[in-house]
């Protein structure tokens, strides 16, 4: 009788997530579609509409659904519905291939950091973030790691680039540090909701312009690392999924980079926000979570919308 309670459970938890993941997703999508002309460099709604589809998902099932169903439903054996079965086992699938695709984004870039950092000094130049010198055959520049970010600069750059270049470019890749641009590719790379493909190409884009704002004072600035920029992309440049590196993207956006180091004005300059975005809005959603799985007339009610489809 238990182990029946227990299936319908978690069957009605991964079948909820998969609903909800993919109604949020379409809906990421047709937001999108929407804001896109007058919102198309908005690092933090592009991130939140990528990002979103999986963890309101997630906090759904986990603060409301989940708990609804073991306060209200009594613990009797009910045969489980070959429906539900079916949003299950989608629900399973997307967490499955979702936790596949962030590990082996993770194991794969922590191969490569191993790699460039083989034979790696530090570094003497100044910035709030460690800096090592790698050899000529690793990226030019790169920010790897989540929880300590490292930056990585090649001896090639360091010879290719002037004293001003290579300030920008190590100004420019902490900007990626600051923002944990690391992290949240973490986060995308476990969401692989649906009609996200144009919307991750917008956000690279201006996690990139972002970091070029953040870099640069003034217009000579702007010229310098566009020059940067542009001696930088004629070295080869080998990307981790984990890590941001100055050049490796498209020539689309290195030429939209480039466009609009040019053509800079004082405006564009990127205020320095002293709160996290993100972390804020998790703690939001996490007080919100809390206080739902406490407030009983609410999840009385969520059962109730449950069963409609459950049954």
């Amino acid at each position: 009788m238990i182990e029946h309670y227990w299936f319908r459970a978690f069957a009605i938890a991964f079948a909820s997530f998969a609903l909800i993941y993919v109604a949020l997703s379409a809906l990421s999508a047709l937001t999108w579609n929407v804001v896109r002309r007058r919102h198309s460099q908005s690092t933090e709604l592009l991130f939140t509409l990528l990002a979103a589809p999986m963890l309101v998902s997630a906090a759904t099932v986990l603060f409301l659904i989940f708990p609804a169903f073991l306060r209200f439903e009594p613990m009797v054996s009910e045969p489980t519905g070959g429906a539900l079965i079916s949003f299950a086992a989608i629900g399973v699938a997307i967490v499955m291939v979702g936790i596949a695709r962030a590990t082996t984004a993770w194991v794969r870039t922590s191969r490569s950091v191993r790699r460039w950092t083989s034979g790696a000094v530090v570094s003497n130049l100044q910035a709030d973030l460690p800096i090592l010198t790698t050899e000529d055959e690793s990226p030019a520049a790169v920010v790897a790691g989540i929880v300590r970010p490292r930056l990585l600069i090649s001896r090639s750059t360091t010879r290719a680039l002037s004293s001003n270049e290579l300030r920008l470019v190590v100004a420019h890749e902490r900007e990626h540090a600051r923002r944990r641009d690391n992290l949240r590719k973490l986060l995308l790379a476990a969401n692989f909701m649906p009609f996200r493909r144009q919307i991750e190409q917008e956000w690279m884009l201006s996690c990139e312009l972002a970091a070029d704002r953040g870099a640069v004072a003034n217009g000579y600035d702007a010229c310098d690392l566009a020059a940067a920029l542009v001696k930088v992309s004629r070295m080869a440049c080998v990307q981790g999924s984990l890590a941001t590196n100055f050049a490796a993207t498209s020539p689309a956006i290195l030429q939209m980079r480039v466009q609009k180091l040019i053509s800079w004005e004082p405006s564009e300059s990127a205020p320095q926000s002293n709160v996290p975005v993100d972390l804020l809005m998790a703690a939001i959603a996490l007080a919100s979570g809390i206080v739902l799985v406490f407030s009983g007339n609410i999840l009385s009610v969520v059962h109730r919308i449950t069963e409609l489809w459950m049954y």
